[in-house]
């Protein structure tokens, strides 16, 4: 009787991770292999969580395994719509460790998940409409909130508490993308809270007065992706705005050095083709080439040839 090869455990561990990351099986079937796989495997599957109408992953996530294993997730994919606040809630509750989100709702009109959302402390890589916030009043101090609600001391102090976490929560983003259309400066207003934001994408048909208005608010940009999502939207990109600069003379802004701002960030903007933005935000959170790696080393490549 032939005797049965035992592996060492370091090659049996890159098998079934091989066999996990290229998805050579369902991921629930080789958690039943044994207890050391599925300890090896666990944190693994449920570090990148992806509910969406094109792709659910892991393939059997449930409620209850999010509860069990949810702390392992770095980074939630989720889109959803109105009437599905209280399983956000829930969902995002049991996934503190996130550090890359990105959450779109069909309407833009988020409402008491906000509170969740802000809540998360390790975001630093955000997907969504920043028209969502448009409720949160940002600007107004905590004296006057106080002033407003004084007859109801509670939601004063809720109010007051979400502002704070909302301040927070921009300041820690270092990764925005924008994918709801950008019509004009108000629907990007909200960036001036991103205080360490280096890397924006926005859809290519932002308007040039949205565009300008950003190269003057987020000072420590390096990357503009403007995403496109044909061929043919890409080609017409670098002419729509190759007279940004001009364009941004033109508005009604006393913007001291915009010139100069606006020259210095035009060689990052780099003009990305993305058909299946799903695809990219999961090869991104996988570790693959995604399009920042891209606009990256379009403008390395640019600076090389100066």
């Amino acid at each position: 009787m032939a005797s049965s090869v035992i592996l060492p455990p370091e090659l049996e561990y890159e098998i079934f991770m091989f066999a996990l990351q290229n998805e050579v099986t369902d991921p629930g079937t080789l958690l039943l292999v044994a207890k050391r796989v599925y300890d090896w495997l666990i944190p693994h599957i449920y570090q990148t969580v992806i509910i969406h109408p094109l792709r659910i992953y892991p393939p059997d996530i449930t409620s209850a395994s999010v509860i069990s294993h949810g702390h392992h997730t770095r980074h939630l994919f989720v889109e959803y719509e109105a009437g599905e606040e209280d399983q956000i809630i829930e969902l995002l509750s049991h996934c503190p460790n996130i550090s890359n989100l990105a959450l779109w709702r069909d309407d833009s009109e988020i409402g008491q998940e906000i509170e969740s959302i802000v809540n998360l402390d390790h975001v630093t890589g955000l997907s969504l409409d920043l028209v969502q916030f448009k409720d949160v009043d940002l600007e107004e101090d905590d004296t006057a909130l106080k002033t407003e609600y004084q007859d109801d001391p509670e939601l004063q102090e809720r109010l007051i508490k979400v502002k704070r976490k909302c301040l927070a929560f921009f300041s820690r983003v270092t990764h925005l993308v924008i994918l709801a259309d950008v019509d004009q400066s108000e629907d990007v207003v909200a960036l001036k809270y991103f205080t360490s934001l280096t890397h924006l994408c926005v859809p290519a048909s932002i308007v040039n007065q949205a565009l300008a208005y950003v190269v003057q608010t987020c000072q420590r940009l390096e990357v503009v992706v403007l995403l496109a999502a044909s061929d043919d939207e890409d080609k017409e990109i670098l002419y729509f705005h190759k007279d940004v600069l001009e364009v941004a003379k033109g508005v009604d802004k006393e913007w001291e050095d915009l010139e100069e701002q606006v020259g210095e960030l035009r060689g990052r903007v780099v003009p990305v083709l993305c058909r299946q933005y799903l695809a990219g935000w999961e090869k991104w959170a996988r570790g693959g080439e995604d399009m920042w790696t891209v606009a990256e080393k379009a403008i390395r490549g640019r600076a090389a040839k100066e």
